[in-house]
């Protein structure tokens, strides 16, 4: 085709003591069409590569993890094809695909019965995106679900870095369904936004599968029990995942029957709904709101950029990265070597609980934690504001409020709720205030949204809401 296929290594994703083997495919002007990035935990060298007569390339260098010696030769062979370059939908690719190969998706939203309800068949390949889940999207359009595994799968089917989104089903799994003694590999996924109307808003595990979730992303999902995830009979493991907004009748985040064991470990499940963690499960270095014992767990918000919230009749999803300043940031131990957006472990002495290492760049945060989501007439909301600044100048801004009403009004029409309120903040500090407003005897019954913003009043610097029931 014109076009050039590059072998060697990079230290990008294995940290400073280590290399993986990094494989890259060019066009005929040397612009990137995919790369496939493979190795163990120590140094990993590809030197040399050659196409086969099937299209696959057979790659020679050298390995430091196997033997005695400092680096043993390594041969390997790998068949990559492209959606769509080579399929026009994911569901082809798959049929396609033998064992052994890997098939990346390009960047887009993928619609339509070819791109849901997606089917290994059984077969030990890697599915994974161009350029990370945000932006490669499997929108299920409220009929399906995104991954359906029932064919005894192993850990060597992965899926890796998709959003999955808008999944609906009448049963169990409304984004992704495992069961029948499977066990995939699921990791550097969104999966936000799913219904299914019995069991695993966003997954269900079911029978005598142990799957493992990394770097996962379970939010706003729904369903009768297990909100984020729900465990029958299996032994899932999950680490390094955020399991937040999700709501069921039972086991918001997590709900597992009693001859199911997750194991959960450097997560946050926080946010919900009616509780975390229902049923049998060992947690450790995780942050989970309300408690649960385990080595190394803690109960105190991490933090988020954004929860979900909303804007009159729209929801809008939340941003799950941390802030400065989360308790979750160099927290715990960890054998993961990235995060969800391809960034390394750890960036301090010791790795960040949840989906996210915090790289923070932002040079001012602001985050309000509610002190709860339902209030009565006559009650009282009351809120932690807390304002970082991470530049090396003092910060000088204004602090005001309004809040969006049931009827999507904003009160007060003119104006504000609170302040403009001054502050300033020293270099590399952070401002926290709690904060309580009286609800009115006459306040209309129904969901508010309280929306806070930084600044130099009006002009917004930083903007953060929440919603909460008057009741």
């Amino acid at each position: 085709d014109g076009g050039y296929v590059i072998a060697g290594f990079t230290g990008s994703w294995g940290g400073p003591t280590s290399s993986d083997v990094w494989l890259i495919k060019t066009n005929s002007s040397g612009n990137k069409l995919w790369d496939k990035i493979f190795g163990g935990a120590d140094w990993d060298v590809g030197r040399g590569v050659q196409e086969t007569a099937d299209g696959s390339y057979v790659i020679v260098g050298h390995t430091g993890l196997y033997g005695a010696s400092s680096a043993d030769v390594w041969l390997g062979k790998v068949h990559v094809t492209c959606v769509p370059d080579d399929y026009s939908c994911i569901q082809e690719a798959l049929d396609g695909a033998s064992d052994g190969d890997t098939i990346i998706v390009r960047d887009g939203t993928y619609t339509g019965a070819c791109n849901k309800n997606l089917d290994f068949k059984g077969k030990n390949l890697t599915l994974r995106s161009e350029n990370r889940p945000e932006n490669c999207i499997i929108d299920c359009e409220g009929d399906g679900r995104g991954f359906y595994f029932h064919s005894g799968e192993t850990r060597a089917s992965t899926v890796d870095g998709f959003t999955i989104t808008n999944g609906s089903v009448s049963g169990n799994g409304g984004g992704a369904f495992i069961g029948n003694n499977s066990s995939p590999t699921i990791e550097n996924c969104i999966i936000k936004g799913n219904l299914a109307t019995s069991m695993g808003g966003g997954m269900y595990i079911g029978n005598g599968c142990s799957a493992k979730i990394v770097n996962g992303i379970l939010a706003e999902n729904e369903a009768g029990s297990g909100g984020g995830i729900y465990c029958w009979s299996s032994t899932p493991i999950i680490y390094h995942c955020t399991i937040a907004r999700n709501q069921a009748a039972y086991g918001g985040g997590i709900c597992s029957n009693s001859t199911s064991l997750a194991n959960i470990k450097n997560s946050i499940l926080w946010g919900n709904s009616p509780d975390e963690v229902s049923g049998p499960a060992t947690i450790t270095y995780s942050d989970i709101q309300g408690s649960f014992s385990g080595t190394g767990n803690i109960n105190t918000d991490p933090l988020f950029v954004q929860s979900g919230y909303w804007d009159c009749d729209t929801w809008v999803s939340g941003d799950y990265h941390l802030v400065h300043g989360s308790p979750c940031i160099d927290s715990c131990t960890s054998s993961i070597s990235r995060d969800i957006d391809g960034e390394a472990r750890p960036n301090e002495a010791k790795s960040d609980m949840g989906s996210d290492e915090c790289y923070e760049a932002q040079e001012m945060c602001l985050v309000l934690v509610p002190d709860a989501t339902e209030v009565a007439q006559r009650g009282r909301l009351g809120y932690t504001v807390k304002v970082t600044n991470l530049t090396g100048s003092t910060a000088e801004y204004d602090y005001w409020t309004d809040v969006t009403l049931p009827n999507y009004s904003t009160y007060p029409l003119s104006g504000t709720l609170f302040g403009p309120y001054r502050f300033m903040l020293s270099p590399v500090s952070i401002l926290s205030q709690h904060l309580i407003h009286p609800i009115p005897s006459v306040a209309p019954l129904g969901t508010y949204t309280y929306n806070a913003y930084i600044g130099t009043y009006p002009n917004i610097l930083k903007e953060y809401h929440f919603s909460f029931e008057v009741k």
